[in-house]
């Protein structure tokens, strides 16, 4: 990413988030960081800024996964909000990720419970969510531009580029901030519709693990910021959200 990219990406996001002010409120735009949960850490930025990074080398996902270094093709940001229940951060930030993605061209955005964001059964975004005292650090990853990918990610990634689009990086970020300061407002059973018609968990076969325990089975209903309830053995079990974890799904 060269310096000019830099330079203008401050005052466009920020132009942005007066357009559509809500709970996020600055910016700060490195050009490169290990990750953007790190950086926002080191910096102290105060609850309502994101941290961006041209490049993050070094980012994370859920339960110790790495995210890709994906150079200059992909977005990294830290959102740093007042510290809140995580289950609920988790699917404002995946439900704002998946309208933006719609708004930018993607015909629909499916989400894989707690924040995974797929388009065709591949990983668009990821979602992690971080509390450091006060503070919960909401990091999000998403593929742009990238054509081709590692051996291992073939199959498994897609980017906003092989759905057909030609967008802008700092736009990207654009669009995702508005999405996220609007749908952060939104009421519970608001938001739940919002992620329940982008749901692409139900009816799918899953390992979720509940409190030590495996349930291997077909999702039958999802509750984001509640209940999973799995059908194992032909019998109907409710798990609560803030205890699972999905293991694997096909």
């Amino acid at each position: 990413m060269t310096n000019h990219d830099v330079q203008r990406w401050p005052g466009r996001l920020e132009a942005a988030l007066r357009d559509r002010p809500g709970i996020l409120m600055d910016v700060i735009v490195l050009g490169e960081t290990d990750s953007t949960q790190d950086a926002a850490r080191r910096l102290a930025a105060p609850i309502g800024t994101v941290v961006l990074a041209g490049r993050q080398y070094a980012g994370r996902g859920r339960l110790g996964s790495q995210w890709a270094d994906t150079a200059d093709d992909g977005l990294a940001m830290t959102a740093v909000v007042a510290s809140g229940q995580s289950e609920r951060l988790a699917i404002v930030a995946a439900v704002a990720v998946a309208e933006a993605a719609e708004s930018l061209g993607v015909d629909r955005a499916m989400i894989k419970w707690p924040n995974d964001v797929y388009v065709d059964d591949r990983k668009l975004a990821g979602v992690l969510i971080e509390r450091d005292e006060a503070r919960s650090l909401v990091g999000i990853g998403m593929n742009i531009n990238q054509q081709r990918w590692p051996e291992d990610l073939h199959d498994k990634a897609i980017s906003l580029a092989q759905i057909g689009l030609d967008v802008d990086r700092a736009d990207v970020a654009a669009v995702v901030l508005q999405a996220f300061n609007r749908v952060a407002e939104l009421s519970e059973s608001e938001l739940t519709r919002e992620f329940i018609r982008r749901d692409r968990l139900t009816g799918r076969r899953a390992v979720i693990e509940c409190r030590g325990e495996q349930h291997d089975g077909i999702v039958r209903a999802v509750d984001p910021l509640s209940v999973l309830e799995i059908e194992v053995d032909g019998r109907r079990r409710r798990l609560p959200a803030s205890h699972s974890h999905i293991i694997s799904f096909e």
